[in-house]
């Protein structure tokens, strides 16, 4: 009697040993997903500067270079024979002309695109649809 006794027991041993197990690594797994991690650094932390920030500590009141608009507050533009506003962009040489409050800055060609109409009949009659506006902005 006591070998059929031990007979039933062990597969019910086996399941609570299962559900034990299971319920230890659904609580495991639980705890690794919501833990909160906090990483903290010591050290020189640097904040990188952004390119008009940069732009904006080359600031000049002689000579060629960025001036402070006088007309604006916190614009800067290019001024002078030679400036050195020269930036290499998309694989193309361009200039850099001014330097605006809001952190933008514009650019525009260093070359010429070449003598071109704003529409096909060699005019500018500007209600006609622009061929220029289409070069410009597809090609």
């Amino acid at each position: 009697m006591r070998k059929r006794d031990r007979r039933n027991k062990r597969p019910f041993t086996i399941a609570i040993t299962s559900a034990i197990c299971l319920l230890v690594l659904m609580t495991a797994g639980y705890a690794a997903f919501s833990t909160n991690l906090n990483i903290t650094a010591k050290g020189n932390i640097i904040k990188q500067k952004t390119a008009s920030e940069m732009l904006k500590e080359k600031v000049v009141t002689t000579g060629d270079g960025l001036y402070a608009d006088s007309y604006e507050e916190g614009r800067y533009i290019y001024k002078g024979a030679n400036p050195n506003n020269y930036i290499t962009f998309s694989g193309e040489t361009w200039r850099i002309i001014s330097v605006e409050n809001d952190g933008s800055i514009k650019i525009m060609r260093s070359e010429s695109i070449g003598n071109r109409a704003w529409d096909s009949s060699n005019s500018n009659n500007w209600a006609r649809p622009a061929d220029l506006n289409t070069y410009l902005n597809e090609e």
